[in-house]
């Protein structure tokens, strides 16, 4: 099972209580710097803390609005302070 099937259905069969859905990572890769120089991708949208998963949605949305196509991946700086979508 790929990540963006299990995403997808993960979705579905669950719900959203907190109204954060996994659905629109469907597609894309998520990778994360760490302080440590340690750099992790394949990270799966629902293992991100809330307000972290909140800011990659708005991140994503800015992207699609701007750019009028759905991007492969999503960076997430060691700080998180800075998420790049491309």
């Amino acid at each position: 099972m790929t990540l963006q099937e299990f995403l997808c259905r993960k979705s579905d069969e669950t719900g959203d209580p907190e109204g954060i859905e996994t659905a629109p990572f469907a597609h894309i890769r998520i990778a994360h710097a760490y302080e440590d120089g340690v750099m992790v991708s394949g990270i799966a949208a629902e293992a991100l803390p809330k307000g972290l998963r909140r800011r990659c949605m708005e991140a994503l949305t800015r992207f699609r609005a701007a750019t009028d196509q759905e991007p492969s991946w999503l960076f997430i700086d060691s700080t998180e302070e800075k998420i790049s979508v491309r």
